[in-house]
């Protein structure tokens, strides 16, 4: 048995009621069951007339290769005419099936650590719940056909993914060669910055810093965690090993004085060294 749940949201997630709905002239509405989900993704498929823009997370490649009726949904749209441009995460583990993918739509494209799903044409919104298992469809998909909705998250939302996403080749190239891509760039959005400072610092082994005390603040107010978390790594490491590791851990240059200094001995009594 299938269930669908009606309910209206604005753009910044808060619920309107139903007579606010017609006002914005379409529904949204959430689709629970698996056939439901595929049901509807086959018929947004259809209806697509010039373009349909997809990103989706890493699983769902090996989905629309092995999946006939969504593959053949797609190649159908292609085929009228219909524009396919897709952004996903392209590893080592669906490589195989991005190659696939490159031959049914306009364009692929490669963007590191995608979340979740949705699919967007020129008059519909639809997204699948992250919440699948690998190889089978989503059981739950929220669909709009609310132009404000279906415009705003084609210009603000799918269009950011895309300009900051990379060529299929060129990553597919790097994976298989073992290339490593270095790239500078300048980072404006507060969100970005915060979210990229943190998994570059997750990703550490050691660190060296130098920067003003608020730049110490900074890190004791948002990143403490991690930074110990890099340290007790070291130590774990030089346990193992039963010597010295080879990582220094974190190092830190900054000005000290007497307003500053409870703050340094909070870091050095974390075992970061000025």
């Amino acid at each position: 048995m299938f269930y669908t749940y009606k309910f209206i949201s604005r753009l910044d997630g808060t619920l309107i009621n139903s007579a606010s709905s017609k006002a914005l002239g379409g529904r949204t509405e959430v689709l629970c069951g698996e056939q439901n989900v595929v049901n509807t993704l086959l018929q947004f498929a259809s209806k697509a007339k010039n373009r349909i823009d997809a990103c989706v997370d890493y699983t769902r490649p090996s989905l629309v290769i092995k999946f006939d009726q969504l593959r053949n949904a797609f190649l159908s749209a292609k085929n009228r005419g219909v524009k396919l441009r897709y952004v996903t995460e392209i590893t080592e583990d669906n490589i195989a099936y991005c190659k696939e993918l490159i031959k049914m739509v306009n364009e692929l494209r490669h963007l590191d650590g995608i979340k979740g799903n949705f699919y967007i044409s020129e008059t519909e919104y639809i997204i699948p719940t992250s919440l699948h298992e690998e190889g089978k469809p989503a059981s739950k998909l929220i669909y709009s056909n609310v132009k404000e909705i279906v415009e705003h998250q084609r210009q603000f939302v799918f269009d950011s993914f895309w300009t900051r996403s990379i060529p299929a080749e060129q990553k597919i190239r790097e994976l298989e060669e073992g290339i490593i891509r270095y790239e500078t760039k300048v980072l404006e959005n507060k969100e970005e910055i915060f979210h990229h400072m943190k998994s570059v610092i997750q990703k550490s082994t050691e660190r060296s810093v130098v920067s003003s005390i608020g730049g110490m603040q900074l890190v004791y107010n948002n990143f403490f965690e991690d930074y110990k978390s890099i340290v007790a790594n070291k130590k774990r490491i030089a346990v193992e090993c039963e010597s010295e590791s080879e990582n220094k851990g974190i190092r830190w240059i900054t000005f000290i004085d007497k307003y500053s200094i409870q703050l340094v001995k909070i870091f050095l009594n974390a075992g970061i060294y000025k």
